[in-house]
């Protein structure tokens, strides 16, 4: 139970990302709050499947739960800080975090092929 609390942060009142949760801490806290098991497979498909930017879109939930959830979470998408294009088609993009640290990702155009056509294929570096 100590684990829980600590990893929904409730006795510090400083919420944390929810994308910061792995599956079984999702499971121990609805569980510990008192919702059903088939309710960790909902709350991560509007996570990962439907990219829900916020807690109130996961409108398939009880209320009670979003509102348990908005309580110790936050659902927070990256901010753009900086894009930055080269003439071969690279894209180097900057990225605020939730905490405001920054990380950078590079989409990266696949080559001319022996055929003289460039692919669809791209490469991303974060």
């Amino acid at each position: 139970m100590n684990e829980t609390n600590d990893s929904t942060e409730a006795s510090s009142g400083k919420p944390r990302d929810l994308r910061s949760l792995n599956a079984e801490e999702v499971e121990s806290i609805l569980a510990e709050w008192g919702h059903k098991s088939y309710r960790v497979t909902q709350f991560l498909g509007w996570l990962y499947k439907k990219r829900a930017c916020s807690i109130d879109e996961m409108s398939d939930l009880p209320q009670e739960l979003r509102d348990q959830m908005s309580k110790s979470f936050f659902l927070k998408p990256l901010e753009l800080a900086k894009e930055q294009r080269s003439r071969d088609g690279t894209v180097k993009f900057l990225w605020r975090l939730a905490d405001g640290e920054l990380i950078e990702s590079v989409l990266i155009p696949a080559s001319v092929g022996r055929d003289g056509n460039r692919s669809d294929r791209h490469t991303i570096c974060v």
